[in-house]
C-alpha cells in the first residue's frame, strides 16, 4: 500500500467529482485541515454532520484505505504511521530528568543554604553535565 504524508492538507486528497465539493466544504466547516486531523475524526461523528451522507463517508473511508489509514485513529497510531517513534518514551525520560532536577535543587537549597534561584541554577548545571554523560 502507498503511504502518504499525514501532515499534508486534506485538499490533496481526491474524493471523486460527485463528492469532492461537499466533503471539502465540511472539512472547512469543521476545521479539518490535515490528513491527520481527518484520521482522528471518529466515523460516527461524521454521520451526524448535516449533508454528510453515507456515500460521502464511504468515499472518505475508501480514499483513506488506499493509504492504510482510517477514521478514528489514535494519535499514537498516527505517530507510528508517520515514523514518529518513542514520543511517549521520550516524554517519560524528560519527566525523570525533571524529577532529578527538582530533587537536586531541593538538596542544594536545604543542605547548602542557597536561595531557591541559586539552588535551581546549580541543579540545572548538574543535570546538563549528567545528561551530557548519558548521551555519549
Amino acid at each position: 500500500m502507498e503511504k502518504i504524508d499525514i501532515s499534508q492538507s486534506v485538499k490533496t486528497l481526491e474524493f471523486g467529482s460527485k463528492y469532492e465539493a461537499r466533503i471539502q466544504r465540511i472539512f472547512r466547516e469543521f476545521d479539518i485541515k490535515t490528513i491527520r486531523d481527518l484520521c482522528q475524526w471518529p466515523g460516527k461523528d461524521l454521520v451526524r454532520v448535516r449533508d454528510m451522507g453515507r456515500k460521502s463517508i464511504e468515499e472518505i473511508e475508501e480514499v483513506l484505505e488506499r493509504y492504510n489509514l482510517r477514521l478514528g485513529m489514535l494519535g499514537k497510531e498516527l505517530d507510528e504511521y508517520a515514523g514518529i517513534e518513542n514520543s511517549v518514551q521520550d516524554e517519560e525520560e524528560e519527566a525523570k530528568w525533571e524529577q532529578r532536577r527538582y530533587e537536586i535543587a531541593k538538596e542544594v537549597f536545604i543542605h547548602h543554604r542557597l536561595v531557591a534561584n541559586s539552588a535551581v541554577y546549580e541543579a540545572d548545571g548538574l543535570i546538563r553535565a549528567l545528561r551530557g554523560m548519558t548521551h555519549r
